[in-house]
């Protein structure tokens, strides 16, 4: 009868009302301590079809986005972030990705299960019974794992580290065991978000971070943030997979054998995050003050600093001594002097020693003194071969690439950049566009390992097999297996970097891949292939001379007698530039 007489009205007043008359109850209550009576009848009913009256946006909510927050979401389920706000919507539904519209279906099926999206079905990308949250670190791989998985799985992507060391004293105590303070990262709300709102509806989790210390450290916050922001139901299963390539049947063996956090791991990058923050926190002021416009110094920087510093002053140090070589030529008989191997002559030798005693690399320290010595050789007469030495060697090939071994080889061979060439990297491990399919290119790239699974190895000799006749010349009895016994330990939990499938040649992506991209592969390729095959065999050819009284001398040259393994890993400068031999020779 209040309500009615205040509004006036005689059916159910507006939430609005409700509240208002509520709010002065609660103050009466307090005020004449009366007791408090239960919510007024009829409220839950009125908001319900309050919430079930109002205009929706046809198909969710994505219209109310604004341009930046479509192209985020487009970003987070690795979508191209281009075009005009209806472009955006239109990709986000026809890829299932509309997070905000599944939320808001979430939430109208909490009401009195009115609207058809509320409680409807939940086919064609949304919310499906059971749904697993799976959360990787690049949106670029979502495109490709989301044809693998199926749509019983929602992809997210958590964009690397979301908590970090903050920057302020403290963050690391090593008076208290090194105990470090994490913080969720700032520029990581969003992603936050939409982590925790679908932990919330998922009914288990799947962390497939990168598969090395990094990756499952980010594994490991993620799991700790979404338990911190109450995401997780009691019993709800957190487990992690990692896959070193992005194949179907890598990914579906990962998801067929999960695992717990390897906390081994994850305590080794921290140990590593610690130094970085104890060393830079002190040198990066200094730095700041010296270099202005420098931006910090950590574990990495300050030794390499050291490293060049130390160079730098050998180098300063180091007096130079001048040094003279002699190079004799050799022609037949009645060859003038003076015409030797450069202008034309036969045999070119280097003297050894001279009037019996050895002629070291600084025997000849001025022009005059070698000025003489090559008076006295030249004038000896009669040369003869003393000694005839012929020998051969073998040439193994070099195993896969590491990620060191892969920078260093890019830099020189394509003149890019480190931080450029691991950017090519991870596009080519994240998938590229390849008439119209996203594929994988090669394995994981930041690893210390030179192992190829049996699979690959197998599938790199079949391929050597099919290409080279005899296959017996060109393969080993025994497939190649590489250890480095230099780095015991190393992190092996995963492959070298190799080519995901030795079937797609470089030649077969002419066209289809940027151009440093395509140079990048067939590196890759080329040296995968390469390590399985025979070893190139070299014949070596030694002619000792003498002149009595003047001195000896030594020619030498060497030839290639079977290609083997630099058929396909050509040396360094040669045609097509992507790949080279170690300690390969001329003829």
């Amino acid at each position: 009868r209040a309500v009615g007489s205040i509004t006036g009205v005689d059916h159910q007043p507006t939430p609005t009302t409700l509240m208002l008359l509520w709010s002065m109850v609660i103050f009466l209550g307090a005020v004449r301590r009366l007791p408090i009576p239960p919510l007024l009848p009829g409220w839950r009913g009125g908001a319900a079809r309050m919430a079930a009256s109002r205009p929706r946006p046809p198909d969710g909510s994505l219209e109310q986005l604004t341009v930046k927050q479509l192209k985020e979401r487009c970003s987070q389920h690795g979508l191209p972030v281009s075009g005009v706000k209806a472009a955006l919507i239109k990709r986000l539904r026809a890829s299932g990705g509309a997070p905000g519209e599944k939320v808001a279906a979430a939430a109208g099926s909490g009401g009195g299960g009115g609207g058809s999206r509320g409680g409807g079905s939940r086919g064609g990308g949304g919310d499906l019974p059971g749904r697993t949250l799976m959360v990787v670190e690049s949106p670029a791989k979502i495109a490709t794992l989301s044809k693998f998985v199926g749509p019983e799985y929602e992809l997210l992507a958590c964009s690397g580290h979301v908590r970090a060391l903050p920057s302020k004293p403290g963050s690391v105590a090593p008076d208290r065991g090194f105990e470090m303070v994490f913080e969720q990262a700032p520029s990581k709300g969003r992603v936050v978000q939409a982590l925790v709102q679908a932990a919330r509806r998922s009914s288990a989790v799947v962390l497939a971070t990168d598969p090395d210390r990094e990756g499952e450290a980010i594994a490991w916050h993620v799991a700790q943030l979404l338990a911190e922001k109450g995401a997780l139901s009691a019993g709800q299963p957190v487990r992690r997979i990692s896959f070193g390539e992005i194949t179907k049947s890598a990914v579906l063996d990962a998801i067929g054998a999960p695992r717990e956090i390897d906390m081994p791991l994850v305590r080794a990058q921290q140990a590593r995050q610690a130094v970085d923050y104890l060393v830079g926190f002190n040198l990066s002021p200094i730095l700041w003050r010296k270099l202005p416009g420098c931006r910090s110094a950590g574990r990495v920087q300050s030794v390499a600093l050291r490293l060049l510093a130390e160079r730098e002053e050998e180098v300063l140090r180091f007096a130079p001594s001048e040094y003279w070589r002699i190079a004799l030529g050799f022609g037949p008989p009645g060859t003038p002097a003076g015409e030797g191997a450069a202008e034309g002559g036969l045999l070119e030798a280097e003297p050894t020693t001279l009037r019996g005693e050895p002629l070291g690399k600084l025997g000849l320290p001025n022009g005059e003194a070698a000025a003489s010595a090559a008076a006295l050789l030249a004038g000896a007469a009669p040369w003869r071969v003393t000694a005839v030495k012929r020998s051969s060697r073998q040439l193994k090939p070099p195993p896969p690439y590491n990620t060191a071994a892969l920078q260093l080889d890019a830099s020189a061979r394509l003149s890019l950049p480190v931080g450029v060439v691991m950017q090519l990297a991870q596009r080519l491990y994240e998938g590229v566009e390849l008439r119209g399919e996203r594929r994988a290119l090669i394995t994981y790239m930041r690893t210390d390992s030179l192992v190829m699974s049996e699979d690959a190895i197998s599938a790199a000799r079949r391929l050597v097999t099919a290409r080279f006749s005899p296959a017996e010349d060109w393969l080993p009895a025994e497939p190649r297996r590489f250890v480095d016994r230099k780095r015991k330990n190393a992190q092996e939990a995963h492959e070298a970097i190799r080519p995901v499938d030795f079937g797609v040649e470089p030649s077969s992506l002419e066209g289809l891949l940027p151009p440093k991209e395509a140079q990048l592969y067939e590196l890759i390729w080329r040296r995968a292939v390469a390590s399985q095959m025979a070893s190139a065999r070299h014949e070596a050819l030694s002619i000792s001379l003498a002149a009595e009284g003047a001195g000896t001398a030594r020619s030498s040259a060497s030839r290639r007698v079977f290609e083997g393994f630099e058929a396909v890993l050509r040396p360094a400068g040669g045609a097509g530039g992507a790949g080279g031999a170690e300690g390969g020779e001329g003829a």
